[in-house]
């Protein structure tokens, strides 16, 4: 008999965070921010609790996703998937009932996880494109794919000295990397996507994503000093390619970085390099040949919910215009 949990984070035993990770390991479409571990350095870098909401039968979980009320709705957070993990595609009918009965918005869900299935067409107020490139053959036939000019930079990108962080190099790593990335954007006027405590929660769960080997940054060098470093994601055969940062010198590191991500992800075996959320220009040049859709849901969204109404516009209005701004500013490439 399947039944459905509510549990306060302050109630998750190591019995239940076992369950929640076997969920999650058990789920090919998830991402790392839909493991215990993304959850946990959340709670670690803002202090606020969460309820995890979890379906069970015969005394093993099926599905969880940890959510938060902030006031208005029960949200996850927004990150590149805040979708439950689901042990099997089935799985995750008890959740949905709930979600159904209180204001739920679910956000950036792919319309390849198996969380989609469950949510009505009409829950959705946005939508944005998530290009993906299907792995197979070899990194040279790839390459030999790409225009002329792509070849080019992707075979000088042996003028910089690429490697992937370790435990022991996490800390300063991802220092480089917020660095750069907030130099970047700073030249830009803008703060980047790593201000306030944000930079610290990206610390957190990179650090705890190397170590459990579904995180991988790499840091590109030239002379000695380091020019680039970018964030991926790993997991079910599939490398995600979450945020950078790039000094503009000579050789272009953003794209020697993507490349060398791209070829260890072959080497590995995995079946998707996904770029995650954005239809941005430079994301095209690597000839990706897969589109998904990413939307976010309110539930229940009837006529009676005014207020509803009012924040999925206002969600919809802030999404389109991020978007123009990060296409103006990021869409041309990494450099």
């Amino acid at each position: 008999m399947a039944d459905f949990r509510s549990i306060r984070d302050s109630e998750i035993t190591p019995e239940i965070r076992a369950e929640w990770q076997r969920v999650f390991e058990a789920d090919p479409t998830a991402r790392w921010s839909q493991s215990p571990d993304w959850a946990e350095s959340y709670r670690a870098t803002y202090g606020r609790g969460f309820q995890l909401w979890t379906e069970w039968e015969n005394g093993r979980m099926q599905a969880a996703v940890p959510m938060r009320w902030n006031g208005t709705v029960f949200a996850g957070d927004a990150s590149d998937s805040a979708a439950p993990v689901l042990f099997h595609p089935e799985a995750g009918k008890l959740l949905m009932d709930h979600a159904r009965s209180r204001p739920t918005r679910w956000t950036a869900v792919a319309d390849d996880s198996r969380w989609a299935a469950h949510l009505p067409l009409s829950a959705l107020i946005d939508s944005e494109t998530n290009l993906q490139l299907r792995l197979s053959g070899d990194f040279d036939a790839y390459v030999q794919s790409l225009s002329k000019s792509l070849r080019y930079e992707v075979r000088r990108r042996t003028q910089f000295s690429i490697r992937a962080s370790t435990s022991a190099s996490a800390t300063d790593d991802i220092a480089v990397l917020l660095k750069l990335h907030r130099e970047r954007w700073r030249k830009r006027g803008l703060p980047g996507l790593f201000f306030g405590r944000r930079g610290q929660f990206f610390s957190n769960w990179v650090i705890r994503g190397i170590e459990a080997g579904k995180v991988e940054i790499l840091v590109a060098e030239s002379s000695g000093e380091p020019v680039g470093a970018a964030c991926f994601m790993l997991h079910g055969g599939r490398t995600g390619f979450y945020q950078s940062g790039v000094r503009p010198v000579a050789g272009s590191p953003g794209t020697a970085l993507v490349a060398e991500a791209i070829s260890r992800a072959i080497a590995r075996g995995d079946h998707t390099f996904d770029f995650l959320r954005g239809d941005e220009p430079y994301k095209r040049r690597w000839r990706p040949d897969t589109e998904r859709a990413v939307g976010r849901y309110l539930l229940p969204l009837d006529r009676g919910q005014l207020p509803l109404h009012i924040r999925g516009a206002w969600w919809k209005l802030e999404a389109i215009a991020y978007r123009k701004l990060r296409t103006r500013f990021e869409g041309k490439g990494l450099s």
